[in-house]
C-alpha cells in the first residue's frame, strides 16, 4: 500500500520540532504501508530561513517533498486564497511528478488538516482516482475557511477524529457519522516513560535540579493562548500560602514563542526567578526532553482552547500528575482525582489550590502519576493502537472500492 501525506505542518531542516506528531502519524504506517510525505513551503526570499529548505531528501527514511506556493499576506485578509494557490502549485507539483514518474501513485491521500491540507488535496484525488482521508484535530480546524473546508470534509472518503468531541462537531456541521472514525493519536511509550533523577544524564545538572524538588512542568509554545502567565501567578499564590513549598519547587517551562520577554519579566517582578526555568526550545526527538518529562511530577497545561493535546499523552505516559484547563478534548485524557484535577483556565486561585494539595499530599500524587501512565495503555494512547485503527480505514476505503 502507497500512501501520500499532504501536511503543511511537518517538520523540516530548519524547523525540526515543528508538528512531530505528524511525522509519528506518519511514521506509524511503516509497518503496513510506503509513505511519500508532500510538506508543501511558501516561496520565500533568499534570506529567509524557508529558502532554506531543500525540496526533497529522505531524512527521515522516506521521501519528504518540500514544494513551493503562494502564501498570501496578510494572513487575516488572504488566507482563504491561499487555498487556491495550494490546489494550484501543490497540486501541479504531484500530478507532474507522478505522470513524469518522480512520485508515485498512490493508493490512498491523506490530508493531515483540513485546510490547507484537506482542500488542497481534492482536485488531486479526483485526478489520480484515489480515496482521500482527512484527519481533523480541532474544532478550530473547523472555522477557518469553513465553506472550503466542508468542501474537502464531503468530498473526503473518510474523515479522522483525534477526539471523541470532534466527532460532534462534525456531526453538528452536516458530516454524516459512517464517515467519521474516531481514532487517537497516540505517544511512544518506551521513549516518554518515569525517570529517577539518578537515570537523568541531561536535566538534573543542567538545570540544577535537587533529587528532593518537585517539579512542575509545563511544554508547548509561549503563547497567549497556552496562558502561562495563569500558572505563574498560581505558583507566587502557592508560595505565599505556603511558603515552606519554595525551598523544593522547581517550575520548568520548556519552548519559545512571542510571549516569552513578558513572562521572564513577570517571573522578575513576582519574585519567582530562583523557582521557575525557561529552557526555549528543546528538540522533541532529543533525551533532554525525554529527561524533563521524566523526572516531573506534575505537569500543568491552563490552555484557554485546546484540540487533544499530545503533549498530555506524552507527560501521561511519562507517569505525571496533570492539572489542565476544562476545555476541548482534555476531559478524554484527565479525569478529576484518578490522574489529576480538570481547572477553569481563568481560575488562579483555583489552579493553586490543586498544586498545593499535591505537593503537600504524597500519597495522592503518587497515586495520580501512576494512573496516568496506565490510563495511557487503558485507553488506547498509544502509537501501535493508532497504527491498527488507521491501518483498517486504509483497508476499508480500498475494499469498498474494489482495489
Amino acid at each position: 500500500m502507497r500512501i501520500i501525506f499532504l501536511a503543511s505542518n511537518f517538520p523540516d531542516p530548519v524547523n525540526k520540532t515543528w508538528a512531530p506528531w505528524n511525522k509519528s502519524a506518519v511514521d506509524s504506517v511503516l509497518e503496513f504501508a510506503e509513505p511519500i510525505v508532500i510538506a508543501p513551503r511558501p516561496f520565500a526570499p533568499p534570506f529567509s530561513k524557508f529558502s532554506k529548505i531543500p525540496k526533497y531528501n529522505r531524512h527521515f527514511g522516506y521521501p519528504v517533498h518540500y514544494p513551493r506556493f503562494l502564501y498570501l499576506l496578510p494572513k487575516s485578509l488572504f488566507y482563504c486564497l491561499t487555498g487556491e494557490s495550494y490546489r494550484c502549485f501543490v497540486g501541479r507539483y504531484i500530478l507532474k511528478g507522478v505522470e513524469q514518474g518522480n512520485i508515485q501513485k498512490p493508493d490512498v491521500i491523506h490530508a493531515l488538516h483540513p485546510y490547507l491540507d484537506g482542500y488542497g488535496s481534492v482536485p488531486i484525488a479526483k485526478k489520480l482516482k484515489v480515496p482521500l482521508v482527512v484527519t481533523v484535530h480541532s474544532p478550530n480546524n473547523l472555522k477557518v475557511c469553513s465553506k472550503k473546508v466542508l468542501s474537502a470534509l464531503e468530498h473526503a472518503d473518510k474523515i479522522v477524529a483525534v477526539a471523541k468531541f470532534i466527532v460532534k462537531k462534525l456531526e453538528d456541521i452536516g458530516i454524516s457519522g459512517e464517515k467519521i472514525e474516531y481514532i487517537s493519536l497516540g505517544v511512544n511509550t518506551e521513549e516518554f516513560k518515569p525517570l529517577s533523577e539518578k537515570d537523568s544524564q541531561i536535566v538534573v545538572s543542567k538545570y540544577k535540579i535537587d533529587p528532593t524538588d518537585r517539579v512542575i512542568l509545563y511544554v508547548g509554545r509561549l503563547t497567549k493562548n497556552k496562558n502561562i502567565k495563569t500558572l505563574l501567578l498560581a505558583i507566587w499564590e502557592v508560595f505565599r500560602t505556603s511558603p515552606k513549598l519554595r525551598a523544593n519547587t522547581k517550575i520548568v517551562i520548556v519552548g519559545d514563542g512571542p510571549e516569552r520577554d513578558s513572562l521572564q519579566k513577570l517571573v522578575k517582578e513576582l519574585g519567582l526567578s530562583k523557582n521557575v526555568i525557561f529552557t526555549g526550545l528543546v528538540s522533541h526527538d532529543s533525551r533532554e526532553l525525554r529527561e524533563l518529562y521524566g523526572i516531573a511530577d506534575i505537569f500543568v497545561l491552563p490552555s484557554f482552547s485546546e484540540g487533544k493535546p499530545v503533549a498530555l499523552y506524552e507527560a501521561m505516559s511519562s507517569g505525571c500528575a496533570i492539572i489542565a484547563s476544562n476545555v476541548g478534548g482534555i476531559p478524554e485524557q484527565v479525569f478529576d482525582n484518578i490522574n489529576g484535577f480538570l481547572i477553569h483556565p481563568n481560575d488562579v486561585n483555583g489552579l493553586a489550590r490543586k498544586l498545593i494539595y499535591l505537593l503537600e499530599n504524597e500519597k495522592d500524587l503518587e497515586r495520580m502519576k501512576r494512573e496516568s501512565r496506565k490510563l495511557i495503555f487503558e485507553l488506547g494512547y498509544t502509537w501501535e493502537e493508532y497504527e491498527k485503527r488507521i491501518r483498517q480505514v486504509y483497508e476499508y476505503i480500498l475494499n469498498s472500492q474494489g482495489i
